[in-house]
Formats: C-alpha cells, structure tokens, sequence
C-alpha cells in the first residue's frame, strides 16, 4: 500500500506529542536492539527523550496492529513494591491490558478479547528462636494462591489470560488472594539423669525435646481494575463502478467509521481516519489513535468520483481500529441505457408535457422546482425559462432538451416579420413603379 514521508512524519510527530509516562522500559522486545541500546546508553539524552524514541521504535503507524501490544504486554516481566500481611510480602495484582483495544479521545475501548494479568508475591518465613525455646522449627504447612477475573462483578476466570464477551460498558476486575500456613514447633530444655551410682543420680545431662506447636495463618488479598468502553460502531463502505471503458474506470466509494485502500496496478487511493501510535505506563503498551484525515494516492483523479485509467488488479480493504475487511472487487456496474422522450420539442408555457423514460423502472425525473419517481409514463407543466428534463436511475444520468414558447419574444419576433415582409414589398414596388419615389 502506499505511503509518503509527509504521513509518516505526521505519524511521528502526533505519537511524539502524545506519548505518555514510560518506565521500566528496555530494549528486550525492541526490534532494533542495536539502536535501542545506543539510545539507552546515549547519556546526552535525558530519560524522557529516551523512553520518547525508544517508543518510536517499538510502533507508530496508520494501521491498528494489537498483535504487537499483546505479544508485548503478555511477555512484559513486571516488578511492584507490593503489599505485606505477616509472613506474605510484596504481593501484587496487575491487569497487563485488554487486547483489542484502544485508546480514542482518551477513553478506552475495546470488543470481544482477551484479558492479561499478572501478579506476584513472597513468602518470608522466620528463623528465629522463641525465648524459652531451646529450638524453634518453623515450616511451611501450606500455601496457596488464586487469581480471579471478573467482569462487571461477574466471575469470567482465574488464569493470567483469559477470554471476555462484551456488549456493553465494562469494569474488569483482578483479584489475587494467597494464604499461607505456617507452623512453629517449639522445644524445651530437658534435664535428665545420665549417669547413676547405688542408685541415685550422681549425673545430670540436657537435651532439647518437643514440647508444643503453633499456628499461624496468613490471608492477603489485592486487586487491580481497568474500565473499557463497548466499541459498538460499525464500519460500512459503498463501493459502485459508474463507468468502465477499455479498462479505465469511474467509481464512487465512501467508508464510515474507518479507513480505505484501494489499489489497483499502477495506481492507489488511501484514506484514514486515525492514525496509532502507543502509550507506554509501566512497560506495558495501550495503542492509541489520534483523529486524522490523511489521504494519499498516486495515478487516481479524485473529485466527486474517482477516476482512473488503468483498473486492472483491483484490492480494496477497509476496516477500523479493531478489523479489517477484504472487499470484493467486482467491477461490474448496470447499463440501464437510459432514455428520455418526450411527446414533441415544443411547447406553449402551461401546457402539457407528455414524458416517457427507459427502462420501464424507478427513475428519478426532475424539470423546474419537481422532482418525482417515474415508472414509464409522467405528464409536467411547460414552465417559461424552463427547457431540460433530467433522469436519474442508480449512478446513470440523461436528459431531455424542449423549447417553451416565449409570449414576449413570439411577439417581437411576428413583428419583425411583418416589417420585413412590408420592407421587401416596398423594395419591388420601387423597382418596377418608379413613380412612386
């Protein structure tokens, strides 16, 4: 498809102006490593103008690509100082993003996807001795951790990804819970006999031995939440062949609610509505299109249809910021051979005139101020200054030419008659009467 370095460099400058708070950001994902690295390690640049071309080299463009967004935030390594309860430290809960989605006029939207969290936590378990104790065993008894997703306070899932239906606004909720057991074996310090003469004890040992167990249980529960709106506009695109003669072509084509490309071998014509560029918060990538109405094209006369010479190896694809379709190009267009007659050229103004149009079919006829729908046969009033009668039937135009008397111009024309006509008498009476000079 085509593209010229006016619209790439407006792509750059809007995503540039438009770029948001980046951190954690490195050069894993990047696929110029090369440059990335230089630009990280250039210490002429401050942070901000690195995260800014650094995000120039991950995505900007006239097209949605989710794909990149997915692959990025699904494979984004995260680490949040989190929250603690007792022997669970740093746990934390992060939705990564909702793919598809997008962000326009700073409200995010998005249809049926996919949701991606991610969350962690760690458990610190003592090594300590209780006073009193001799030994202190500590030990896990149990640990257990639950990621649940919800969706407008609907359970949708409890995995890192996980699959969401929408047809209306909605609030997607992540919540992690972890719990963990702990136990702690306390020992005593024992003092026994272990030596004896004549019977008594004359020897006294120590040894540490069980003496009870505690308990601890450790609940902590965090969350994370994102709002989307439904994305519920439909893109649509009329496309209809006005004429084609020996390859050449005239078409109309209008798309609503997104973008067009339309190529053909020499030639191609390309409109959008948004062009995409990233937010970057936290490592993580939410795409974003700003409000645009780039069109590039090269070998088509565009004006109020499109024009081209060659129409040969026709592709259309349109969409918007979530799909893209393939149009079939079917070049064929309806001949109606349209004609209009009428039942003489001449007419006195008011009087009747009587019109027939082919095909026998709906046509749009219009004469004067009156615009009506034929089916054959229509009757309208000769009107003075009034002489073309138009058709119209699909993209196919005809007319009709009459003359409408003039009473003014009728009169001044008899007149001009019976003058000359006197003038001519006069001119073979003097001829031949030479008395009568």
């Amino acid at each position: 498809m085509g593209s010229t370095i006016h619209s790439q460099l407006i792509c750059c400058l809007i995503f540039l102006l438009f770029l948001g708070e980046v951190s954690a950001l490195d050069c894993n994902n990047v696929n110029d490593q090369d440059s990335c690295l230089e630009i990280l390690n250039d210490n002429s640049l401050t942070d901000n103008e690195k995260e800014m071309l650094i995000s120039a080299l991950i995505y900007s463009g006239n097209y949605p690509n989710h794909e990149l967004v997915y692959n990025w935030n699904k494979n984004a390594e995260l680490d949040y100082e989190g929250s603690d309860n007792g022997y669970i430290q740093n746990a934390w809960v992060k939705i990564k993003g909702i793919s598809p989605s997008v962000l326009i006029d700073d409200e995010l939207y998005c249809r049926d996807g996919k949701i991606l969290a991610d969350y962690n936590y760690d458990v610190n378990i003592p090594d300590y001795q209780f006073n009193g104790d001799c030994r202190t065993e500590w030990s896990k008894e149990s640990e257990n951790s639950e990621l649940n997703i919800y969706q407008n306070n609907n359970y949708i899932g409890n995995s890192k990804e996980v699959n969401f239906d929408i047809d209306l606004d909605s609030n997607f909720l992540a919540v992690l819970n972890v719990n963990l057991r702990t136990r702690i074996d306390h020992y005593e310090d024992e003092r026994y006999c272990c030596g004896r003469k004549y019977g008594r004890c004359v020897n006294y040992c120590h040894r540490c031995v069980f003496e009870d167990s505690d308990v601890i249980n450790n609940h902590i529960s965090v969350s994370d939440e994102l709002s989307a709106k439904y994305y519920n506009k439909e893109v649509s695109l009329d496309f209809e062949v006005l004429n084609e003669n020996h390859g050449s072509l005239s078409f109309t084509s209008n798309v609503e609610n997104g973008y067009i490309n339309i190529e053909f071998e020499d030639s191609y014509y390309n409109s959008f509505n948004y062009i995409y560029g990233i937010v970057i918060n936290d490592g993580l990538l939410t795409l974003k299109a700003f409000d645009s109405d780039l069109v590039d094209f090269r070998n088509i006369i565009v004006s109020d249809f499109f024009s081209v010479r060659n129409g040969n190896g026709c592709k259309i694809i349109y969409g918007d910021s979530f799909e893209s379709y393939e149009y079939d190009c079917d070049l064929d267009y309806d001949d109606y051979g349209l004609v209009i007659d009428t039942n003489k050229l001449s007419y006195d103004a008011g009087e009747k005139i009587n019109v027939s149009v082919y095909p026998s079919e709906d046509v749009v006829l219009s004469y004067g101020n009156e615009e009506v729908i034929v089916n054959g046969n229509y009757e309208f009033t000769a009107l003075k200054d009034y002489n073309r009668i138009e058709g119209r039937i699909g993209n196919e135009e005809s007319y009709k030419i009459i003359h409408v008397k003039n009473d003014d111009v009728n009169v001044l024309f008899n007149f001009g008659v019976f003058f000359g006509f006197s003038y001519f008498i006069y001119l073979i009476c003097k001829k031949y009467y030479k008395g009568w000079v």
